[in-house]
């Protein structure tokens, strides 16, 4: 129009999109040039390398970086020597009678252990049952033929022969639980109490409390008696 200027401003819409193309196109190149210095890095530090050569390399790094660890876990010699469970100590009650049965040549010797543990079951003295096998039979030595019953059980005043057992454990048992279920739970519960209704002697009790003292003192001599073993 006459008189009127023209503009040689150029739209806004126009600048901001040239903007907007030096800046994406500034950052691809900084992008370019960060992944070239990556690479070149790559191929000062690791010359002649290609990936396969790299995938090896990053393996083995990773294998001794978990090694230590690893060998945390695994048991050594001297821990493995060790050992994983509690040490047993030997009841000394079991050698301290094995050897008073023995010292007298007694057959039962073997059996002290079994004696033990049914006195134990039973709430018995561990002692009674051999001390009066000692009045009965002299500890197993002098008893019926093949009768196993070195305790006088079931055999009366005057009688030759009476109840056999089938071994010295069954004959161990089956006096043990009749001391307890006949004698104990019935109100005797002492030995003399015990002797006025197991024998007619006025002197049996006397006779089993010298046997119970004797193997409570008795001090094996043998070292093959000694007490504690691992």
């Amino acid at each position: 129009m006459p008189g009127s200027r023209i503009s040689t401003r150029v739209p806004y819409h126009c600048g901001r999109i040239d903007y907007l193309d030096k800046y994406v196109a500034s950052r691809k190149l900084r992008r370019l040039k960060f992944h070239q210095r990556k690479k070149a890095m790559v191929e000062i530090s690791l010359p002649g390398m290609n990936k396969t050569n790299i995938i090896i390399l990053a393996i083995s790094v990773f294998g001794l970086m978990a090694r230590p660890a690893m060998a945390q876990s695994v048991p050594t010699a001297e821990s493995s020597a060790k050992p994983n469970f509690p040490v047993e100590i030997a009841d000394a009650r079991v050698s301290k009678l094995k050897a008073y049965l023995e010292s007298h040549g007694s057959p039962l010797a073997s059996e002290a252990e079994h004696f033990i543990a049914e006195a134990d079951r039973l709430g018995l003295d561990w002692k009674l049952v051999a001390a009066i096998s000692g009045v009965e039979s002299t500890f197993g030595k002098h008893i019926p033929q093949n009768s196993y019953n070195c305790w006088g059980w079931g055999i009366f005043t005057g009688a030759s022969d009476g109840i056999h057992f089938a071994s010295w454990k069954d004959g161990i048992t089956t006096v043990s639980e009749g001391l307890k279920h006949n004698y104990v739970d019935k109100g005797a519960s002492s030995v003399e109490q015990i002797g006025r209704i197991y024998a007619a002697s006025p002197t049996w009790s006397t006779k089993v409390r010298f046997f119970l003292q004797r193997i409570e003192e008795y001090s094996p001599s043998g070292i093959d008696h000694l007490a504690v073993t691992i």
